[in-house]
């Protein structure tokens, strides 16, 4: 960053030619900055996360959002394999011709990154300028919670990020006091392990749709393939970004903008 001052018009063309993204008003391309994608347990975080790497992977649209493309690792520590490799199978037909050599996956057992002793760093450090994991959780302690802890988490996290030239996109379990209580965008701020999200470029949440009250009084009964994908925080955005409804297509296991 220049030391000096500028006109007002020379600085916006150098900050403007300076700004960019892997993903458009989502997730910037300056190392150290990270995402996270959040919401229940089941909801679809994993299944959109490996979504947004094969996105990354090819420089593919993300739902409207722009992509430059980016080599991409997935960093999966939760899960059954088979299930994963399932998902991986259907969702290659949506993305036929991809670039191999740019999406790369492997399967870690959970360990906290403070005390990693740089174990995760010769891991991960393969030249990918994004780096996905699922989840947060398996990256932490047993003091997952603490407030303090999550704190000094964050910085590390963004510390590793910049010494390996990377962003990070993380997945988060989050739920309210009552399973039965939808999570609202403002709700964030105050569910368990928010702290995790105060660092984070941009949030981005999925929920599963509010039921529907027909003409005769009756709710129908919720349909577990629509969400609705939040944006609570965007810290890069330059324009107002709308929620996207979405319905998981479960034959290439990928979500799509749900018209209906």
């Amino acid at each position: 960053m220049d030391d000096e001052l500028m006109e007002i018009d020379e600085w916006l063309r150098k900050e403007i030619f300076q700004q960019t993204a892997y993903v458009d008003q989502i997730l910037p391309s300056q190392a150290g900055e990270y995402i996270i994608i959040a919401g229940r347990s089941g909801i679809g975080k994993s299944i959109l996360a490996m979504q947004l790497g094969f996105c990354l992977a090819n420089g593919r649209s993300f739902f409207g959002f722009d992509v430059e493309k980016a080599k991409t690792g997935y960093v999966c520590m939760e899960g059954s394999i088979e299930n994963i490799k399932d998902r991986f199978e259907k969702m290659k037909s949506v993305f036929k011709g991809y670039d191999r050599k740019n999406f790369l996956f492997n399967y870690f057992e959970p360990c906290d990154l403070i005390h990693s002793n740089g174990k995760l760093h010769r891991k991960v450090n393969k030249g990918c300028r994004a780096l996905i994991f699922d989840n947060l959780k398996q990256l932490t302690s047993g003091r997952y919670l603490e407030c303090a802890y999550a704190k000094e988490w964050s910085q590390r996290f963004r510390l590793f990020l910049s010494e390996i030239g990377a962003v990070g996109i993380l997945t988060h379990h989050v739920r309210k006091t009552s399973a039965n209580h939808l999570l609202e965008p403002g709700d964030l701020e105050s569910v368990k392990g928010s702290e995790y999200c105060e660092e984070a470029t941009s949030v981005l949440l999925l929920e599963r749709r509010r039921q529907i009250q027909a003409k005769d009084g009756k709710f129908q009964k919720v349909d577990s393939s629509k969400v609705n994908l939040y944006f609570p925080k965007l810290r890069i955005a330059t324009k107002e970004v709308y929620y996207l409804p979405l319905r998981l297509n479960r034959n290439t296991v990928t979500f799509e903008i749900d018209n209906t």
